[in-house]
């Protein structure tokens, strides 16, 4: 188990709390709009 998952468990707790499931979707939500604004510039640079 890695350092950063150590972490998270005692932070956020062990995985399907309803803390951790909450963080998990925030960040994958936070990442798909960086990665959907990235696209668009790209987009408007072509």
């Amino acid at each position: 188990m890695s350092l950063q998952h150590i972490v998270q468990d005692e932070l956020l707790g062990k995985k399907g709390t309803p803390e951790r499931d909450k963080f998990e979707k925030d960040v994958a939500e936070a990442v798909q709009a960086y990665r959907h604004e990235k696209a668009i510039k790209m987009a408007k640079k072509i």
